[in-house]
């Protein structure tokens, strides 16, 4: 594809003119143009794009043009080398480059005479950044943004790397246009060397599905997994290097926490969990957290604010505090959420991304200074001083810091200094956005609201969850397809897996909280996963479909706004767009998802997928999605160091086989729902304190249609529902303790007796959520909840249901 040339001032058309002059007033607003411009100098396709960074690159003179999925396949260079630049918004080292080489008309002029130039967003195209990432650290054993390759007009990598300046980029990309124009064989031939690189031919192995791994091994491999990461977690401070948050680790271990009671596994997330809240990486004053540190000692933020950093965080702090009942935990959380919808909630959902930089110095806004203000100097009483920075303002040293808590023992909003600190904040100027709204970040962030509702029961996190899908469903959905973005109102950039399987799971989660589905809506619901075909049953995903039943099915879909019926929709959808067999059965999907397997800051698309069809299995049965989720768990390497770094599908298979609940659990293959928490909490407990009161509540809601047997049963075949407290110690718990409700007496379809049974809505009470041995208080662990489930026809293997608590 040739861009309409930039190369000379001026000479571009009459639609570039046009899209600049509608997008004018954000460009003058992020001070990428004056106000004062009506024609500037230059202007480039990027200009149509709907990406801030790559419309910061709009009014350069590079001829830029940007990704394409037919790039995958043909560049249409015209035979010309194709030059590949990916970087994002918030990246330092990308705007230090756009200023120093693409701004440089002379840079430009190679460019546009012997190169395509091609800009991309990584957050748009994240398997296209992933693709080169891995090339560059394979060839370099690092790598970093921004991320610059030149490629032959094939794909094929002639010569990548990170940042360079000015002098050294010129001479690699005159060098090798050069070289292309004289000895074209000699850049094919370097081509194939890195190409073996990069691009081995693959040893032989077994194949996964001649040794598949079974239950039964995974059951013995689990326990060396977790040990493994506890100690990865234990020793990962390496001096100078970076470290991140690693919430993938520690959400893993708190649920073999739950599972197994190794209090060492919990030790250890709370010493990383105490260490990041007593560091500047946590943002006390406005909440919320820097994306990692560049040090190993959490002293030096890398200043940037990611949405998919918050989500994960607010997830880890909720279990956290789930678990503990602690305070600063949920302080955090909630500080967090509010900074979250304070700053980046926008009409479409909530953007992206905040940048480090402020005034062009990057962390700049974060800075307290010790010059004397006004009103004396900063209080920063209950905050200490972490790090010193020395700056020459108009030839005068004025010294700033970074600050963190102290402390964790009280309430850090309560202190004046703390009041003090925010509005001497309110005084600087804010580092810009990224207002760009990406679905599967939203969905995780949405995801990670459901969490905080349900260790709090704030009902605004629900709320604002609610609210949050419903604005993607309207808006990055159009004419019955998804889309990756939306950026200014208007979805554009194909969907990726894991926009589907994120948008999918936070649907299905949320499904959780609405009601059940009328009689009407039942038989929407089947039409939807079901076509009567004589005696045959055709599913919903799986077997031939003709046109006018995936017509039922989208727009069905379409029109319900039921969680459950959307979240099927959008695997529904996802298994047609990545199917290249036309049998709707996994089968595609499962063999581009094997190389997704790995965990980086975001738990990987492999794992978003496996949950997503797990839930979405839940609730329609499907047993293709069933089939799938198997291959997915005995098709997975067995190598230690492979489920390493892939730990966030260990620790979802490990919840497979034995589920680590909090204060709720679906039950009945989805037809029931269970939620427990303590009826009278204790209000006035102190940050470091847990805040659990003396009665528990345990809700249970059956759909229509379904029961459960009472606690007292009219025959011993059936099994009673029975609700048992699990202590650490023994006591002399009795019936009393437990008050089970009143039953409803009825006569059911199977049996000729009349039947106790509990039905709709019901609670059961728990008195005593603690016990008391003289001065000594022990916390209940957890909640056993026996249980067996009946329709008016069926009834299901009994289930036994641990909460925690």
């Amino acid at each position: 594809m040739q861009p309409a040339s930039a190369n000379n001032a001026g000479s571009f058309n009459d639609e570039l003119l046009a899209v600049f002059k509608a997008r004018k007033p954000w460009l003058v607003n992020r001070k990428i143009v004056s106000s004062h411009i009506f024609t500037p100098k230059y202007i480039n396709n990027l200009i149509n794009s709907d990406s801030p960074y790559l419309l910061s690159h709009s009014l350069q003179p590079v001829d830029w043009i940007e990704w394409q999925p037919s790039f995958e396949s043909d560049f249409k260079s015209g035979d010309k080398l194709v030059f590949v630049s990916i970087g994002y918004s918030t990246c330092h080292w990308c705007h230090v480059m756009a200023e120093e080489s693409f701004a440089n008309t002379d840079i430009a002029d190679i460019l546009n005479q012997s190169y395509i130039s091609i800009k991309v967003d990584r957050e748009q195209w994240p398997l296209v950044d992933e693709r080169f990432k891995s090339a560059l650290e394979l060839l370099k054993g690092e790598a970093g943004w921004p991320l610059n390759v030149i490629l032959t007009p094939e794909g094929k990598i002639v010569w990548i790397d990170s940042y360079l300046n000015k002098d050294k980029f010129t001479k690699v990309i005159q060098g090798l246009a050069k070289r292309w124009q004289k000895q074209p064989k000699a850049i094919f031939s370097l081509a194939s060397r890195i190409e073996a690189t990069v691009n081995p031919d693959p040893l032989p192995t077994s194949n996964p599905e001649t040794n598949p791994l079974s239950k039964s091994d995974w059951r013995k491999l689990l326990p060396k997994q977790h040990q493994s990461v506890y100690q990865a977690l234990l020793n990962e401070q390496r001096p100078g290097e970076p470290r991140f948050f690693r919430e993938i680790w520690q959400l893993g271990l708190l649920d073999e926490y739950l599972r197994t009671g190794n209090e060492a596994y919990l030790k250890a997330v709370e010493n990383q969990l105490s260490e990041i809240l007593l560091s500047p990486v946590f943002d006390a004053i406005d909440g919320s957290f820097h994306r990692y540190t560049v040090d190993s000692e959490w002293k030096t933020p890398h200043f940037e604010k990611m949405l998919y950093t918050q989500a994960n965080m607010i997830t880890l702090l909720a279990k956290a505090y789930g678990i503990t009942g602690k305070q600063h935990y949920r302080i955090a959380m909630e500080q967090t959420i509010d900074w979250v919808e304070l700053w980046l909630k926008n009409d479409s959902g909530y953007s992206s991304a905040v940048s480090a930089i402020s005034e062009g110095q990057e962390g700049k806004y974060y800075h307290f200074s010790e010059t004397p203000l006004d009103s004396g100097t900063v209080n920063v009483a209950g905050f200490k001083v972490v790090n010193r920075f020395t700056h020459d303002i108009q030839n005068e040293n004025v010294q700033n810091y970074l600050i963190s808590l102290d402390s964790l023992d009280s309430d850090w909003r309560e202190l004046t200094s703390y009041q003090e600190l925010k509005k001497y904040r309110k005084q600087k100027v804010k580092p810009e956005l990224d207002e760009k709204v990406i679905v599967s970040w939203n969905s995780r962030y949405a995801i990670a609201l459901l969490d905080a509702f349900e260790v709090t029961d704030k009902a605004e996190y629900l709320e604002n969850s609610i609210s949050l899908l419903e604005s993607l469903w309207q808006a990055a959905k159009l004419d019955g397809e998804l889309y990756r973005i939306v950026f200014l109102g208007r979805a554009s950039i194909p969907p990726q897996m894991e926009d589907y399987a994120l948008f999918a799971k936070a649907q299905f989660r949320l499904a959780f909280y609405q009601p059940w589905q009328t009689e009407k809506d039942d038989e929407s619901k089947r039409k939807f996963y079901a076509q009567s075909d004589g005696n045959r049953v055709v599913e919903s995903v799986g077997e031939s479909i003709d046109e006018s039943e995936t017509s039922i099915m989208t727009t069905s879909a379409l029109h319900d706004s039921s969680a459950a019926t959307r979240g099927n929709w959008l695997l529904e959808q996802m298994m047609i767009h990545f199917d290249e067999n036309g049998e709707h059965d996994g089968k595609s999907l499962y063999a581009k998802i094997t190389n997704l397997n790995t965990d980086g800051e975001q738990s990987s698309v492999y794992t978003s997928v496996y949950e997503a069809l797990a839930l979405g299995e839940l609730y329609s049965q499907s047993p293709v999605y069933k089939k799938l989720i198997g291959r997915f768990t005995k098709n997975h390497s067995h190598l230690p160091i492979e489920m390493f770094k892939h730990y966030s599908f260990v620790s979802s298979v490990a919840d497979s086989l034995s589920p680590a609940r909090l204060n709720h659990a679906i039950f009945a293959k989805g037809h029931g729902r269970i939620k427990a928490f303590y009826s009278e909490p204790n209000l006035n407990s102190k940050p470091n304190e847990v805040s659990h009161g003396g009665v528990i509540k345990v809700t249970f809601t059956m759909e229509n249609g379904w029961h459960v047997n009472a606690n007292s049963v009219s025959k011993s075949r059936f099994i009673p529902t029975t609700v048992k407290l699990d202590r650490d110690v023994a006591d002399s718990q009795t019936d009393t303790d437990i008050r089970y409700p009143e039953p409803r007496i009825r006569k059911l379809g199977f049996s000729d007796s009349k039947l106790a049974l509990y039905e709709g809505r019901f609670e059961i009470f728990l008195e005593g959520g603690v016990i008391q041995e003289g001065e000594l208080q022990k916390e209940l662990k957890s909640i056993d909840i026996r249980i067996q489930a009946c329709s008016d026809q069926l009834c299901l293997l009994p289930e036994t249901i641990k909460l925690n608590l």
